[in-house]
């Protein structure tokens, strides 16, 4: 298991064919059974000299390595199927039981602030589960908005290389005057929430 994934590699071969094949992974609940998310069209062609060595007659290029996002925390069976060329049978390359994480999301909130009718918030966040931009929540009485952290930060990206930099966000969002308290959350790539912070502030 990866941090809010599932990592696989492995090699398949059809033995009445040289070509590569198709592979499925599904990931089901270790104790339930159910299938939670599944992944189709891996092609079994990439290098692995292991497989071809032990298998001259089929060649090199029957590797696979794939990765199934957006599975929630748990323990889990994964396995994987090499697809038949003909109508037979599917049958299963292994199994294995992994669990799944995820890690908090985290970020910065560089400012919230009330003028001219209108909330202005900006900052960056990143969930370390994935390199993809998470979304943006502010909420207030009678005020709310949701909108992409996926500006363009290069000091971020200079601090978290791993992550990219483009992770920051940068709204203003129109409010009537008044006194309000506002709370901004990151919504991560997996059902994971985290409050960057609440304040209260004055509109004009």
């Amino acid at each position: 298991g990866v941090y809010g994934g599932v990592s696989t590699k492995g090699w398949a071969i059809d033995s009445i064919t040289k070509n590569p094949i198709d592979v499925h992974i599904y990931v089901r609940g270790a104790y339930t059974g159910k299938t939670y998310a599944a992944k189709s069209g891996i092609i079994a062609n990439l290098s692995r000299p292991d497989v071809g060595k032990a298998h001259p007659q089929y060649g090199n290029n029957h590797g696979f390595e794939a990765t199934v996002n957006g599975v929630k925390e748990g323990d889990y069976n994964v396995c994987a199927y090499a697809i038949n060329t003909t109508d037979g049978p599917n049958p299963e390359i292994g199994c294995k039981q992994i669990t799944v994480t995820t890690q908090d999301i985290f970020g910065h909130l560089d400012e919230l602030s009330g003028n001219n009718g209108s909330i202005h918030t900006s900052g960056w966040a990143i969930d370390p589960n994935t390199k993809k931009a998470v979304d943006i929540q502010l909420s207030a009485t009678g005020v709310s908005a949701l909108f992409r952290a996926n500006g363009f930060r290069p000091d971020v990206g200079r601090a978290h290389p791993g992550f990219g930099a483009y992770h920051g966000f940068d709204k203003r969002i129109l409010a009537p005057a008044g006194k309000y308290k506002v709370c901004v959350y990151a919504i991560g790539n997996f059902s994971n929430k985290k409050l960057l912070n609440c304040k209260m502030i004055q509109v004009n």
